[in-house]
């Protein structure tokens, strides 16, 4: 079933208003003196409500976020295209966007990996390019476990356990790569403000902060300029900038 999404030139704009809007507000607050197509529909599967078109600026239903899942995979993740994901509610306070996998599937040869999202944040005025930006973070988890198929899930684990940091830093810099910097910051900038003070530390932790975004995105731009973007990616990967 054809996709009406709104063209990469809309997402921008909608950047745009974002920030119009985002200094309005922060100037109250301060003094005076200062074709997705080819996808299988049975690739991208849906418990509980219709596929509506995008609404608004901000992310509202898990139809939309249904909607741009699909879109991400064609244009940004082709090689997930063939593969089976779900997606399914999650319940958490500070927890938003998570990627897993059905772990019986994995024996099969036919993994379903699973997309879960947050029902409360469609009350919180989440952007849609920060959603679709973080969305990609969460598709960029999906693709290292099938890429690392069953006998490498178990290193996932383990980094996931032990080298969180460092694993979490991969995964955003896949995501700068693939170009969704911008809507990444804003994210970071939205969930900071969204989760209980006590878990801020540890968030602004585990994965690149807005102005670390900004510096990686520099330093892509001038790899790119370079044609150094492939040999860039893979020394960032082996040993992620900013590492503590």
């Amino acid at each position: 079933m054809p996709l009406d999404l709104p063209p990469p030139e809309a997402f921008r704009s909608v950047v745009g208003q974002y920030q119009v809007r985002k200094s309005a507000q922060q100037a109250q607050t301060q003094p005076e003196s200062s074709d997705t197509s080819n996808i299988p529909s049975d690739h991208l599967q849906i418990q509980h409500k219709p596929l509506l078109p995008p609404a608004g600026i901000y992310l509202q239903s898990m139809a939309q976020v249904e909607q741009i899942l699909q879109e991400l995979v064609q244009s940004a993740f082709p090689e997930l295209v063939k593969e089976k994901l779900v997606l399914q509610p999650l319940q958490s306070r500070d927890v938003f966007f998570q990627s897993n996998f059905k772990p019986l599937s994995v024996l099969s040869q036919k993994p379903v990996y699973v997309i879960q999202v947050n029902p409360a944040l469609f009350e919180r005025q989440l952007p849609l390019p920060a959603a679709r930006a973080i969305l990609a973070h969460e598709l960029a988890h999906t693709l290292d476990y099938h890429r690392h198929g069953l006998g490498g899930l178990a290193k996932v684990g383990w980094q996931v356990l032990f080298h969180n940091q460092h694993y979490e830093y991969r995964t955003d810099l896949q995501a700068i790569a693939r170009g969704f910097g911008e809507g990444l910051i804003a994210y970071r900038e939205w969930v900071y403000q969204q989760i209980p003070a006590a878990d801020l530390a540890k968030k602004q932790k585990t994965y690149y902060q807005p102005a670390q975004i900004r510096q990686l995105m520099h330093l892509w731009e001038q790899a790119q300029a370079a044609g150094q973007a492939k040999s860039t990616l893979q020394n960032w990967l082996k040993a992620p900038p900013f590492l503590p």
